[in-house]
C-alpha cells in the first residue's frame, strides 16, 4: 500500500481537501505545495534529532508550513496509503488554522505556551475523526487509543478537544 509516485500523493491530497470540506466545512482554497523527502532530511529541517522516533504512532512524520502565506506540506517518503491520508488530514487542519486563525485575536486569554494544545488537539481530533468517517475504524480506534495515552500537546490537546466535540465513531 506504499504510495510511490508524486501523482498518487497529489491525488490523495486533492481527495482529502475535498473531504475536509464535505465532512467538516473546512474549505481550503489556497495553493499547497507538497514535498516528499527522506526521514533524515525532514528531521534536519525540523530540528529533530535523527535518532528520535515516535514508536507508538502509526503515522509518518509530516509538517505543514506557512511561509508568508505560501503553504506547503513536507512528508516523509515511503508511506503506506492510510498513513499518508491521516497525515494529510492532520496537516491540512494546520493549514486551515493558518488561514483562519490569528492566535492573538482568537485566543487572547490563552497563554502562548498553551496554544499548541489547541492547535495540535484539534489536528489530532480531525485526523482521527477523518479516519472514522472514511471507514478506517480499526486504524482510527488504534490511533485514538494511542493518542489518549500520550502526555504531550497531541494527547492532552486531543482529550480537551474531544471532551467538547465527541468523536462520531459510526461511519
Amino acid at each position: 500500500t506504499v504510495v510511490k509516485t508524486k501523482a498518487e500523493v497529489e491525488e490523495l491530497l486533492r481527495r482529502v481537501i475535498a473531504n475536509m470540506d464535505n465532512f467538516f466545512g473546512a474549505t481550503i482554497e489556497v495553493p499547497i505545495s507538497v514535498e516528499v523527502t527522506d526521514e533524515r532530511k525532514l528531521k534536519r529541517k525540523l530540528g529533530i534529532p535523527l535518532g528520535t522516533r515516535d514508536s507508538q504512532s502509526m503515522l509518518i512524520l509530516g509538517v505543514a508550513i506557512n511561509k508568508k502565506k505560501k503553504y506547503s506540506i513536507i512528508l516523509e517518503n515511503g508511506a503506506p496509503r492510510i498513513s499518508l491520508i491521516a497525515t494529510f488530514a492532520h496537516e491540512l487542519t494546520h493549514i486551515w488554522q493558518y488561514i483562519h486563525w490569528d492566535s492573538n485575536k482568537n485566543f487572547p486569554e490563552c497563554p502562548k505556551d498553551k496554544r499548541l494544545l489547541i492547535y495540535e488537539g484539534m489536528a489530532k481530533w480531525v485526523e482521527i475523526q477523518y479516519l472514522y468517517l472514511i471507514g478506517e475504524t480499526t486504524v482510527a480506534a488504534r490511533e485514538e487509543r494511542i493518542t489518549r495515552g500520550r502526555q504531550d500537546e497531541y494527547g492532552i490537546g486531543f482529550c480537551i478537544y474531544e471532551s467538547q466535540y465527541p468523536l462520531s465513531r459510526d461511519a
